[in-house]
């Protein structure tokens, strides 16, 4: 898949959150523990080897809000059936995409290359 994952919608709803948001920010499963964590305002202490961010800056900034600094991209693995078998890597705006029938190896700036193959 070229865009790595389905490209998911999300939604949410809250007092700080302004209706018919779009925002573009890449997430992961991973951030919304550590969201739902942040929203709750819980005091407890989050495990070091969570892998996710709270998305709170964007549910309240739109494209504004920034997130924290990962520490590691976005890796998606699908050794389909249903699809061409790829293994993907995503870090900022490039992403690796590696043909696991071909072998064949790409890499793209998201945000640049407008020819990139879509969804």
């Amino acid at each position: 898949m070229w865009e790595g994952h389905p490209c998911p919608m999300i939604g949410a709803r809250g007092p700080k959150v302004p209706a018919n948001l779009n925002v573009t920010t890449p997430v992961a499963q991973g951030d919304y523990l550590t969201t739902m964590h942040d929203l709750c305002g819980s005091s407890a202490p989050l495990p070091d080897n969570l892998d996710g961010v709270s998305l709170r800056p964007v549910f309240e900034k739109g494209n504004k809000g920034r997130l924290a600094k990962r520490d590691t991209g976005f890796v998606f693995h699908f050794p389909a059936f249903y699809t061409i078998p790829i293994t993907s890597y995503r870090n900022g705006d490039y992403k690796l995409m590696r043909h696991l029938n071909s072998g064949e190896i790409k890499l793209f700036n998201v945000a640049k290359d407008m020819g990139r193959p879509r969804i």
